[in-house]
């Protein structure tokens, strides 16, 4: 149904003519309004294209108008009263960035899927590590993208941090909520880095795999560590906020991303139990789970979603904790073997797993890892939350995963 409406929005900015930058003679507001409305269908066919991987209705190639602009001026005849925040921003500003973003998060998903990887019919590009790897390393460089994105984003639209962190930069550090900057702006701030470290996470999320064998020192194990990374980031912005502040209560599409934040992070951890980021990734689940919780106050599909998550959660632990129990077994064996003078104790090269994931082996976590995959899969789609939708047949297969 998004589809049909974002094509339905595309034939009508096409019908009215808002692909051509408005003539010199029209007047000023009237064009920048024009401007506004086709960068809003641009915004509204990237975000239908990638949620579902469908190919974009706009093409870049295609004649746009200008962007929109943001100065003192346009805020002025937009008939907004809202004062202006500092020299270079404007309320109009965070629209501006916004497209921006979207802009650099198009031309690189068109890059990731666009490239040839000469691949057997039937066959994915997970069946086949050096191909993943090469679209890494085609892949990777264009993510500087966003670092210059970034850069360019006014600080008045950067919130602060604490203990002399940076916005944006994925350190961890608390957010600094300026007391007595407008709700508005807050809530622009807060909205814009959550939507950043949403896209860089859906960017860098098809090199989350669960089939092949990746190690530290390959590109594609260094992006999907930055997917959890910006993940990670994403549930702890938003649970700070909630628990703070009203500033993102009833923000549904907050909602999305942490959904989406949730089941990316769940996905990594099964396919990389021993990554460095798996323990952080796995504390911010429970925080995902608790601010799923707030949002349930105010509608039944996030109440849903939180049972989702910490069910997961509770299986996924359950999962860590027996393939932690018999990775020690194997090492205590090969310690007691190794002090009997045999060589029976050597564990194969298979059975550890060394910053990467490995459920080929034959062990009952491995497939039970595997099978938790598959339930990820199945739930990351938004269907099974809206109200109507009887939970009991989900949580009774969730429940009776297999556990190590």
């Amino acid at each position: 149904m998004a589809d049909s409406i974002s094509g339905l929005a595309v034939r009508t900015a096409y019908t009215l003519g808002l692909h051509i930058d408005p003539p010199p003679d029209m007047p000023e507001p009237e064009r920048q309004m024009r401007r506004r409305l086709w960068w809003s269908v641009f915004e509204l066919d990237t975000l239908v294209g990638v949620k579902l991987g469908r190919p974009f209705l706009l093409q870049d190639c295609h004649v746009m108008p200008e962007l929109p602009s943001d100065s003192l001026d346009a805020a002025i005849m937009s008939g907004s009263t809202f004062a202006p925040v500092a020299n270079d921003t404007t309320w109009l500003s965070f629209n501006l960035q916004r497209i921006k973003l979207y802009r650099v998060a198009r031309t690189i998903h068109n890059a990731t899927y666009g490239h040839v990887l000469g691949l057997p019919n039937g066959k994915t590009v997970y069946e086949y590590p050096d191909r993943l790897e090469d679209l890494s390393n085609v892949i990777y460089p264009r993510m500087k993208h966003l670092e210059d994105w970034i850069k360019q984003v006014p600080r008045a639209l950067k919130t602060g941090r604490k203990e002399q962190g940076k916005a944006y930069s994925m350190d961890g550090s608390l957010l600094d909520i300026e007391q007595y900057a407008p709700s508005w702006l807050q809530r622009q701030r807060l909205l814009l880095e959550l939507e950043y470290c949403h896209i860089c996470s859906n960017l860098n999320r098809p090199f989350i795999s669960f089939t092949t064998h990746q190690v530290p020192g390959f590109r594609g194990y260094e992006m999907a560590g930055r997917s959890a990374s910006h993940a990670i980031e994403l549930c702890n912005i938003t649970h700070q906020i909630l628990s703070g502040t009203p500033l993102l209560h009833g923000c549904h599409q907050v909602f999305q991303w942490q959904w989406n934040g949730a089941m990316t992070l769940i996905g990594f951890v099964v396919a990389y139990p021993q990554h460095a980021l798996t323990p952080a990734a796995r504390g911010a689940i429970k925080l995902a789970a608790s601010s799923l919780d707030r949002f349930g106050t105010g509608f039944e599909a996030a109440a849903k979603a939180a049972i989702i998550v910490r069910t997961l959660s509770s299986n996924l632990d359950s999962v860590m904790d027996g393939l932690a129990v018999s990775q020690s077994s194997e090492v205590n064996m090969g310690n007691s073997s190794t002090n009997g003078n045999t060589s029976i104790g050597v564990v194969p090269s298979s059975h550890v797993m060394n910053g990467g994931s490995d459920i080929n082996t034959n062990t009952t976590t491995d497939v039970d890892l595997f099978d938790m995959a598959l339930g990820v899969d199945f739930w990351a789609g938004m269907d099974v939350l809206w109200p109507g939708v009887c939970l009991n047949v989900g949580e009774a297969s969730l429940l009776n995963v297999q556990t190590g």
